[in-house]
């Protein structure tokens, strides 16, 4: 089988949680025997590389997308796949659209000490979770219209 595989990122070297996972599933794809069928992605070899949507789907037998935090409506390539295709689609869910709020948080690491500092720090941490919000509404409103030309979804996360 001709395996479609689609997520937004490259995949080699393997620097990240997110890059593992895309990474060890090609690698089983590949080992049981499924040719895997990449858009934009020539990090790793065995693969066959579609230079865009349409080449994408004329070259598979069924398409594998993987969804995760990053917002849909800036992945043109994977929307116009989702809406294109006259091949099964299987999209793997890895995150809920609210995980952007998680990644949107500012500075990551250890809060501040002070209590001054703490309180601007949490103002701007829920300044830009109010922001967040209208992004949040907008992505899950995309996801559930493209859902419906899903054959599957595997849902990885809550």
């Amino acid at each position: 089988m001709r395996i479609g595989y689609a997520y937004p990122f490259k995949v080699w070297p393997t620097d990240g949680g997110n890059k593992i996972h895309a990474y060890q599933l090609i690698k089983r794809f590949l080992k049981q025997g499924h040719e895997v069928v990449t858009l934009g992605d020539s990090s790793m070899t065995g693969l066959k590389l579609a230079s865009d949507p349409e080449e994408f789907l004329q070259l598979s037998d069924i398409a594998y997308l993987r969804v995760d935090a990053y917002p849909l409506g800036r992945l043109p390539e994977i929307t116009s796949i989702m809406e294109n295709a006259t091949i099964p689609i299987v999209v793997e869910l890895n995150a809920p659209a609210n995980e952007m709020l998680a990644f949107s948080w500012l500075g990551g690491g250890e809060r501040p000490v002070s209590l001054f500092l703490r309180s601007i720090d949490t103002a701007k941490r829920k300044l830009h979770a109010l922001r967040a919000g209208h992004h949040i509404a907008r992505e899950e409103k995309l996801r559930r219209s493209l859902a419906k030309r899903w054959d599957l979804a595997i849902c990885v996360s809550t």
